[in-house]
């Protein structure tokens, strides 16, 4: 088990129900999310929030997004790779539910504690259509169960 604390930065593009298209930078976004390894082997269920303190109602961007990920990792050793797949539902202004994929780089300090970088694409439908690409960077520390 364990805390992932992120901060992202992402372009995204927003067609809301008018059929306008926006598009802007969230270069601050910060992400808390709880972590837990689900077969003993390392790879992780994510369950998380985003906050975007600089995002207003006209940008494209969400100001609040909670997400559900899947992330795999491959190497044992300090140094390895991972991807993640999960679920983001930006809930504030608007309301939407989409796929995200992502990969990444993350090297482990010690069992209890590593830092990443991430990158990864989602795409939401509900009340606005929206593509979204970002950058992460991020620490997580653990705890035994």
């Amino acid at each position: 088990m364990g805390i992932v604390a992120e901060v992202d930065g992402s372009r995204t593009t927003a067609t809301v129900s008018e059929g306008a298209s926006r598009s802007s930078y969230d270069l601050l976004a910060l992400r808390l999310a709880f972590s837990f390894d689900v077969t003993g082997e390392g790879d992780e269920l994510l369950f998380g929030v985003s906050y975007s303190p600089l995002v207003n109602s006209g940008s494209a961007a969400s100001a609040w997004v909670l997400d559900a990920r899947y992330r795999g990792f491959f190497g044992h050793e300090e140094l390895k790779t991972f991807f993640d797949a999960g679920i983001v539902v930006p809930v504030a202004p608007r309301v939407a539910v989409g796929p995200r994929l992502g990969f990444g780089l993350m090297y482990d300090f010690s069992r209890a504690a590593g830092a990443f970088a991430s990158l990864g694409a989602s795409t939401a439908f509900g009340e606005f259509r929206g593509f979204s690409i970002g950058l992460g960077l991020g620490f997580q520390w653990r705890w035994p169960s």
